[in-house]
């Protein structure tokens, strides 16, 4: 199963204050009128007295920077019933250590609400649903008997499939104020702003100064899926070539991240996607007495951004030039570093401790709840078109995309009556057939789809996705006859006369590439539908093309691939990705000096881009440019510092090109320092990498031996 995984520094976002306003917080409703008895007023807006059994619908071991929510609940004397899937994310041993009364009822990624509230113990107050690790959301959410507050991922990556599941719950907090805002404009009338970046739950052990990294990062350290992040992160790593101390670290959670974070004096933090805005880590980081340093916020973040002022709990930077310098100063400065981290510290532990946002959260977001929130919730989805066969393709979208529960997504399609007679839900359950392994059952619904409409996009889309995927076991013309036949029929399209869901289907991208990642956020914008299908279009033709360009290089047909290559980027210009191959495929042509333009150019659109860069600093040995391919490879070590097995391979190149040069001394300090972070690998990517390993170490061993005989 594909899991859904969520790490916690792109979950959770928020924004700082450079000049804080004290306001009220906004509610999510205007006053409206009840029938029913059982009332409050606040603020003169009519609502239900909010019961305290509560169902929390999420994933054992909680996600670290939603668990608040069940712990602040239990606090404020909730009956909270936890149930869900077990999700493995994060550090499960850690957590259960740390919260060893947590327990999940255990249920399934698909079940009805029914059957959740006859699993925990009956019917609750209210539901409590914060985004899963894996794939988990419950049918029946249109008719739930009791409020719902759902959660969801905010994340740009995932925005087509989150807004067709907004609507199904009676709140749908954003830490986005700007989000709130552009959602309440469409007509989302229940998205209110709750920003609670400020619930970090725990406290680092006390730490011996002095603090010896400089600038500490941890997070999700993916240059596909986090593109702004990596570029800024991958400036801040080459501070250490100027003797800062830069440590970024994945993978490291709970209380081993808040030590990392004591033994740190600047934490350095960017959300990932999209707009920078702050995230949950910045709570970790001052509560270890870390000094935060982020690129200034999109927007200010609600109650947050009230308490959170720049220059006394946390430092903005609007270009990385004065990043650079912010990170000099308060790293020679310790005096006035200690100032502003202190400040942070008492803010996060004394006056604004992480159970005080639990309660707003509660106020502001629950208790607001009005008392004909059925009967709201059932206008909402009619007013944006969700009739039962919508509602279908909604969870289907969901499981298959975003939970990896096709055997849910197909079960959903089949619910709709008269499915193998449309040519959408044909081409849609095709999808979750092969996702399941029915070849068969997946091919009789293609057929079926495009003997109703020949031309179907998105059919022959999807087929030529699989062929592109499939390619090691097929012919590159048939590879290429099966793209050709998309490309064909997105030429066919009529704008004007399309059948919208021809386009706006179940598609076929099983990873978080460029093409999904741009596609969803096709559905993110304010956008018109007819702007829309045409972007759609677009994409999908940049992603056939590029498909078609890589068939070639591969089968290193390099003139043929020109073509395609060169579409695919001026439909997406900053796509390094594609660039390199464009690169490979001028290289092997000929034409040296566009190769080294178009890597130039896929090194800087990519951050931590090893592979384009090891093609230039051949290109640039080939061209006799040494002295450039030995800065390029001193830099790109600098950038490899978080991953041994990728610093060991660039230490080794600069060794190498050292030697070359008759800098012996130097030659072999960099062969030193390759070994040492061999070392330094852990035993997991030893096993799983060792014949990269040994391939280094002995490429070493030979280049010292040769060193040695001279």
């Amino acid at each position: 199963m594909h899991v859904r995984r969520m790490p916690c520094t792109c979950i959770i976002v928020a924004a700082g204050a450079r000049n804080p306003s004290a306001r009220k917080a906004e509610l999510p409703w205007e006053p409206h009128t009840s029938q029913r008895t059982s009332r409050t007023t606040i603020a003169k807006r009519t609502v239900l007295d909010i019961g305290k059994r509560v169902l929390l619908l999420h994933t054992y071991p909680p996600t670290p920077c939603l668990y608040p929510f069940e712990k602040g609940l239990r606090r404020l004397g909730f009956d909270v019933m936890a149930a869900g899937p077990t999700a493995g994310y994060g550090d499960p041993e850690q957590f259960e250590r740390l919260e060893p009364e947590c327990r999940y009822v255990e249920v399934d990624g698909d079940a009805h609400i029914d059957a959740l509230f006859e699993q925990t113990g009956g019917v609750p107050d209210w539901v409590l649903y914060l985004q899963p690790g894996v794939g988990f959301l419950p049918r029946g959410l249109r008719d739930c008997p009791v409020p719902t507050v759902g959660w969801l991922t905010e994340e740009y990556k995932f925005a087509d499939i989150d807004q067709r599941l907004y609507y199904y719950f009676d709140v749908a907090p954003t830490s986005f104020p700007h989000i709130a805002r552009l959602y309440r404009a469409r007509g989302y009338d229940h998205r209110v702003c709750c920003n609670f970046i400020f619930c970090n739950w725990l406290t680092p052990d006390a730490q011996p100064d002095p603090r010896t990294v400089d600038v500490g990062f941890i997070g999700m350290i993916d240059p596909e899926l986090s593109r702004e992040r990596c570029r800024e992160l991958e400036r801040l790593l080459l501070l250490r070539r100027e003797g800062v101390n830069v440590v970024a670290r994945s993978g490291v959670f709970l209380m081993d991240m808040l030590d990392f974070y004591a033994n740190s004096k600047i934490v350095f933090q960017h959300s990932g996607q999209g707009p920078n805005n702050l995230t949950f880590r910045i709570s970790e980081a001052m509560t270890a007495g870390a000094l935060v340093i982020s690129g200034r916020p999109e927007d200010v973040g609600d109650l947050v951004g009230e308490q959170l002022v720049e220059g006394e709990h946390i430092v903005y930077y609007d270009s990385w030039q004065e990043a650079e310098e912010l990170i000099r100063h308060y790293t020679a400065n310790e005096s006035e570093r200690a100032r502003i981290a202190d400040a942070g510290r008492r803010l996060i532990l004394e006056e604004f401790p992480w159970h005080k946002q639990i309660e707003y959260f509660v106020d502001t977001c629950v208790r607001t709840i009005p008392a004909d929130f059925l009967q709201r919730r059932h206008d909402r989805l009619a007013r944006f078109g969700v009739d039962r066969r919508r509602e279908s393709e909604d969870y289907a979208r969901y499981y298959l995309l975003a939970g990896g529960h096709a055997s849910a997504a197909r079960r959903s399609i089949e619910e709709i009556d008269g499915w193998q007679d449309d040519p959408n839900l044909l081409c849609s359950h095709a999808l979750t057939a092969a996702a399941t392994g029915v070849g068969g059952r997946y091919g009789r619904d293609r057929d079926a789809a495009l003997a109703l409409r020949p031309a179907h996009v998105l059919a022959h889309f999807n087929e030529a996705a699989f062929a592109f995927q499939g390619r090691g076991t097929l012919t590159a013309a048939a590879v290429a006859n099966a793209i050709r036949r998309g490309l064909a029929a997105l030429d066919a399209v009529d704008l004007d006369a399309v059948d919208p869901g021809e386009l706006d289907g179940l598609y076929n991208c099983p990873t978080m590439t460029r093409f999904r990642q741009e596609l969803t956020t096709v559905f993110f914008d304010t956008m018109g539908q007819a702007a829309r299908l045409g972007r759609l279009l677009e994409l999908y033709r940049y992603e056939l093309y590029r498909t078609m360009g890589i068939l070639y290089c591969e089968d290193e047909q390099w003139r043929k691939a020109i073509v395609p290559l060169s579409h695919a980027l001026r439909l997406i210009p900053d796509d390094g990705y594609t660039a390199r191959y464009l690169a490979q495929a001028f290289e092997n042509t000929g034409r040296l000096a566009d190769a080294e333009t178009q890597y130039r150019h896929a090194i800087s659109a990519e951050a931590m881009f090893y592979e384009a860069r090891l093609n230039l600093a051949s290109l640039l040995i080939r061209l006799g440019r040494k002295g450039e391919a030995l800065e390029l490879a001193e830099e790109t070590a600098a950038i490899a510092s978080p991953w041994p097995l990728e610093l060991a391979q660039w230490q080794f190149h600069v060794g190498r090109l050292h030697d070359e040069a008759g800098r012996e001394g130097e030659a072999r300090q960099a062969l030193r320092e390759s070994l040492a972070a061999l070392d330094g690998i852990a035993d997991t990517e030893r096993s799983e990498r060792s014949e990269e390993v040994t391939k280094v170490r002995d490429a070493v061993s030979r280049l010292r031996d040769a060193m040695d005989a001279r």
